[in-house]
């Protein structure tokens, strides 16, 4: 997979009718990262189904396990179900590392967004 998309980047492949199964946001840019996220649920998600197939999570609320199985059920009267998991630094290492297995074998029909106010990349998750 590309790494270090741009905003405009994403934007270009939702506007072709796809995602990609998962991507880390990062960085300082808070008010670019959630206007790309408002783009992309507006969008990604039909709005009669956005109940169904829009789910947010917050990293150190949520186990592992409960994402990922959300992440592999089927969208409900969609295509696409948008998984937004906020705070991904609350997790600890081994804590990401369950998302491995799901993340080498994704759902085609989910795309999983991890958002980070900070990132170790000497973590394998990342």
């Amino acid at each position: 997979m590309q790494k270090d998309l741009t905003p405009e980047d994403v934007l270009k492949r939702l506007s072709k009718g796809s995602l990609a199964p998962f991507y880390l946001f990062y960085g300082p840019g808070e008010f670019e990262l959630e206007k790309t996220l408002n783009q992309i649920r507006e969008s990604f998600i039909p709005a009669a189904t956005k109940d169904f197939n829009l789910i947010l999570f917050y990293g150190g609320e949520t186990a592992p396990g409960e994402i990922i199985r959300m992440a592999a059920t089927l969208p409900f009267m969609s295509k696409n179900r948008l998984i937004i998991v906020r705070r991904i630094e609350e997790f600890k290492a081994d804590q990401l590392d369950k998302f491995l297995p799901y993340l080498e074998k994704p759902v085609e029909s989910s795309t999983i967004i991890f958002i980070a106010s900070a990132t170790d990349f000497k973590k394998s998750f990342f």
